[in-house]
């Protein structure tokens, strides 16, 4: 898996810059960057479209120096932030979308709706929420799966991000029990799951293997991310089945460390 090209959203806030410098600086800093902004309404209503993408691409050329012009370019555009990205990403062949948390609102449930949620749904492009501290390359990976098997492409993305920056990967099955009764997927005794057979492949005392039962897997991936001081969550968007929308929902709007979303390209 190369990162040759990052589509970054930028909505010029504190944590949108430091999700633009953190994927150029340290995710990929061989990779290109493509900086794309959407000019709210708002802003036209106020200054004018002329005015105001002006002032946004002159934002972002500031940006763009400061993160190395030669493999830097932008975009200025309107409409959905969402939908604009996600197409961004889709005609630049983008291998990943970076996006950071909007702190600038409220974290409530009107605000379950963010950009990264919504690109989550939007995009065949793995979906990267740069949020908390943002200190340097993830080092330490948190793999959830659940059921015997896992995503080929949630797996091969995990492997390549511990290649490229040397990290740690700790699998955790997330068992989540049923809403009714108590019955959970069985697998054959002489059948072992797909993502212990795959864990064989990597090196000894390089990846750590959990178990945890639960009924809210988003509230476990974040207290097993803690627990092992993850500095990336790595998941499908079909990880926990049914449950994977609204897991994953709060998993965007209430994590303390980065979320990396990898869609089921079949989907």
């Amino acid at each position: 898996m190369l990162l040759e090209r990052i589509v970054v959203g930028v909505d010029f806030g504190p944590a949108s810059l430091a999700a633009a410098r953190w994927a150029a600086q340290s995710l990929a800093p061989e990779a290109e960057i493509v900086l794309v902004h959407c000019v709210s309404p708002t802003k036209v209503a106020t200054v004018g479209a002329e005015s105001a993408t002006s002032r946004a691409r002159h934002r972002l050329e500031v940006l763009r120096q400061e993160l190395g012009s030669a493999r830097t370019r932008v975009e200025v555009t309107d409409g959905n932030p969402a939908m604009r990205i996600a197409a961004a990403a889709d005609r630049l062949d983008a291998d990943l979308i970076v996006v950071g948390p909007h702190n600038h609102y409220p974290q409530t449930e009107a605000r379950v709706g963010s950009t990264a949620d919504e690109l989550v749904h939007l995009s065949c492009t793995p979906v990267l929420l740069a949020t908390g501290e943002l200190r340097g390359p993830p080092r330490r990976l948190l793999l959830p799966v659940q059921g015997p098997d896992i995503s080929a492409f949630v797996f091969e993305w995990a492997r390549a991000i511990e290649a490229r920056c040397d990290a740690r990967i700790s699998i955790v099955h997330v068992d989540v029990a049923r809403r009714y009764g108590d019955a959970t997927e069985k697998v054959s005794s002489d059948q072992a799951p797909r993502w212990r057979r795959v864990a064989d492949g990597f090196e000894p005392d390089t990846l750590f293997v959990d178990a945890v039962r639960t009924n809210t897997p988003a509230d476990t991936v974040m207290s097993q991310a803690q627990r092992f001081s993850s500095d990336l969550v790595v998941l499908g968007d079909r990880t926990f089945g049914a449950d994977s929308p609204p897991a994953i929902r709060r998993l965007l709007l209430e994590s303390r460390r980065p979320v990396l979303v990898v869609p089921d390209v079949a989907r």
